[in-house]
């Protein structure tokens, strides 16, 4: 898109960051992006999908039953529920290092799930 303030908005709500790139054509304008991937995709798909229209969804159904829904790496650590679970208990006060053990993960990891920059 080449609304810079809108794909920043965009940007804001899904958590990511935006990047720009000069169309080969000199008169086209420089477009904004913003990209999700993996597990997070796949959450705002599953919530943004009641709220599109018929063909959208139809794409999303399309998108969330691929015969490889998951990239190499992408797959998550934690369910979705876990996940759920260590933001409810970090921000109750427990620690990120036990919280880790407990889960089989990094402590980065329960940072980043807690700071919303990972779903699991």
């Amino acid at each position: 898109m080449t609304d810079r303030d809108v794909v920043t908005r965009a940007a804001i709500l899904m958590g990511v960051g935006i990047a720009s790139f000069r169309p080969k054509n000199p008169k086209h304008r420089l477009v904004w992006i913003a990209t999700v991937k993996g597990t997070r995709a796949r959450e705002l798909m599953v919530m943004l999908k009641p709220l599109m229209g018929e063909r959208r969804q139809s794409q999303i159904d399309a998108a969330l039953t691929a015969a490889e829904p998951y990239r190499p790496g992408d797959g998550p650590k934690l369910s979705l529920e876990q996940a759920r679970e260590i933001r409810l208990r970090f921000s109750a006060g427990e620690r990120a290092i036990d919280l880790a053990a407990e889960f089989g993960v990094s402590k980065w990891l329960v940072y980043r799930i807690y700071e919303g920059k990972r779903a699991s």
